[in-house]
C-alpha cells in the first residue's frame, strides 16, 4: 500500500491599497473566505503600499486610484511592465472613467473595476487567479 503525498499548494497572495477602512475590510473578509487566497497585508497610502509590495512580493494588488498621500498611479509607476517578478494590479476604484481606465491600462494594470457597481465581478477576478495559478503551481 503506498502513502499518499499530499503537495502543499502555496495560496495567491493578495495585497490591498485602499484608503477606506470598511472596505479594506470587507475585502480582507470576502478574499479569505477562498482557502486558495491569502491577504498579506494592506496600506491606505501609496509610499507604504509600495515598500510593502516590494518586501512581501504578491501576486496580486488591488489597487484604488485616491490613497492618502498620493495615487494608485504613483504606485504603478514603480513597478513597470517589463518587470517579471511585477504582482498582477487590480485597479478598484470610484473613478471609473474612460482617461482613468486607459492611464491605468498604460501603466500596466490588468484589470479595472468600478468600486460602486463591480466589486463582484473583481473577487470573482482574483478567485479565477488563485485557481490559474493553483493549477499552474500544481503542474510545475
Amino acid at each position: 500500500m503506498q502513502a499518499q503525498v499530499k503537495t502543499s499548494v502555496k495560496p495567491l497572495g493578495v495585497y490591498l491599497v485602499e484608503d477606506s477602512p470598511i472596505l479594506v475590510r470587507l475585502l480582507s473578509d470576502l478574499l479569505s473566505t477562498d482557502a486558495t487566497i491569502s491577504v498579506l497585508g494592506k496600506a491606505a497610502s501609496a509610499r507604504i503600499a509600495i515598500n510593502e509590495i516590494r518586501a512581501l512580493s504578491p501576486d496580486v494588488v488591488v489597487l484604488d486610484i485616491a490613497l492618502q498621500d498620493s495615487s494608485g498611479f504613483t504606485v504603478l509607476k514603480k513597478f513597470p511592465p517589463t518587470d517579471r517578478k511585477r504582482p498582477v494590479f487590480i485597479m478598484l476604484s470610484n473613478l471609473a472613467l474612460d482617461p482613468y481606465r486607459r492611464r491605468a491600462a498604460n501603466l500596466g494594470a490588468r484589470h479595472f473595476f468600478d468600486k460602486h457597481r463591480q466589486i463582484t465581478e473583481m473577487l470573482s477576478t482574483i478567485v479565477r487567479l488563485a485557481h490559474s495559478a493553483r493549477q499552474t503551481r500544481a503542474a510545475s
